[in-house]
């Protein structure tokens, strides 16, 4: 598992330096949120769960498409409330309106891609996930952003003692954070 993680800092560090002159802003933030899986025997309708680990950090690739890593630490709130899973997704939002300029920060309505892994120690298993986030981040005041989501699509379950599932699920976030303008240097230079 730890050279999964050295391949998501590498790729973290190579898609933050992709494109653009000067200097760019990056988004740094809380994305607290709940998700509800529709369809799960093993899991009851009455259990949400919410993700109290939502560390967010967003960088423009070009003048239309983000990268976005968001961690994940999910408590259970049922009849006993726990910390049941930990993972990480990658979005990759396509904003509808380009900006003018690469070095200006990303605003408004989005469609995206999303892929997450985690592990449930709550009922054993890896789980990945695919789908599509749509959501809107507001236009900031300053440094501050607001940011909303809604997230479609299915998990992958891989069960040590059973046959791997196939599961819907359904997701919101709200998200506050402030975007940070900095420059990005390479080898002796500045991006």
């Amino acid at each position: 598992m730890s050279r999964f993680y050295i391949l998501l800092a590498f790729l973290l560090i190579g898609v933050s330096t992709l494109q653009g002159q000067g200097r760019r802003y990056r988004y740094i933030g809380l994305q607290p949120g709940a998700s509800l899986e529709i369809v799960d025997p093993y899991y009851p309708v009455e259990s949400f769960d919410i993700n109290v680990l939502p560390f967010v950090f967003q960088t423009p690739i070009n003048t239309v498409t983000d990268f976005k890593l968001t961690t994940i630490g999910i408590y259970r709130y049922d009849d006993a409330p726990r910390l049941s899973a930990a993972g990480f997704e990658v979005v990759f939002p396509r904003f509808f309106k380009a900006k003018e300029r690469f070095s200006e920060k990303s605003q408004g309505w989005y469609l995206a891609p999303l892929a997450s892994g985690r592990r449930d120690f709550y009922r054993n298993l890896w789980e990945t996930r695919g789908a599509l986030e749509f959501g809107r981040y507001s236009e900031a005041k300053g440094a501050f952003a607001f940011t909303f989501n809604l997230q479609a699509g299915g998990a992958y379950q891989f069960h040590p003692n059973r046959k791997p599932s196939i599961v819907p699920y359904a997701g919101i976030n709200l998200g506050i954070g402030f975007w940070v303008k900095q420059k990005v240097f390479v080898r002796g230079g500045s991006v």
